[in-house]
């Protein structure tokens, strides 16, 4: 039997970016932030959209690059258009979302004591409104995924895909730091061509 599949959507992880975390976290930290909606249970986001500097955003750039080009195996090349920051206190968390208008998300998480996760949900509507047992979960047949992330880990995942912030349990404050890209260079071809 092989088994495939067929149009999937995943992400890309890297494990300990080589950045100072426990640097990163400190400005993390200093940033004003205002809450995403209007209720306490929500996680907050920072006021600045451009949090990172020329020399950070480099070294993200770099990364974004290599999962770009060797794991989705896409020849294009990027810019990070906007970066900002999240802030989690206990018990709090964010709705499922997505980011319209842009290509990639990824998401990093600087110095912590704890493991936190991202969670993510899917649209798909191949299998209608059954809800049947599995053995193992795998990329067939969920319907949402959570991956834990280290301190200094980054993913970089499509930014159509719905994700969120679960529920913070530990007690301490979750903070993370958000990045928007778009495609930069031609794409698409004859009269749908456009350079970015």
């Amino acid at each position: 039997m092989i088994v495939k599949p067929t149009f999937s959507t995943g992400y890309v992880l890297f494990e300990g970016i080589d950045l100072n975390h426990k640097d990163m976290l400190t400005n993390i930290k200093k940033e004003k932030y205002r809450p995403i909606e209007e209720h306490s249970c929500y996680s907050l986001i920072s006021h600045d959209r451009n949090f990172l500097d020329d020399k950070t955003k480099k070294i993200f750039k770099s990364y974004i690059d290599e999962a770009i080009r060797d794991g989705f195996k896409f020849n294009i090349d990027h810019d990070i258009v906007n970066s900002w920051t999240t802030k989690c206190e206990p018990n709090t968390f964010s709705h499922f979302h997505v980011h319209k208008n842009f290509w990639l998300t990824a998401v990093y998480y600087p110095y912590s004591e704890f493991k936190y996760t991202i969670e993510f949900e899917s649209k798909r509507m191949d299998w209608g409104n059954y809800d049947i047992p599995v053995s193992e979960y795998n990329n067939f047949n969920s319907g949402w995924w959570m991956q834990e992330m280290n301190p200094g880990d980054l993913i970089v995942f499509s930014a159509n895909i719905e994700h969120r912030i679960p529920v913070n349990k530990t007690n301490q404050t979750r903070y993370s730091l958000a990045m928007n890209i778009l495609p930069k260079g031609r794409i698409g071809v004859s009269d749908s061509e456009v350079t970015t």
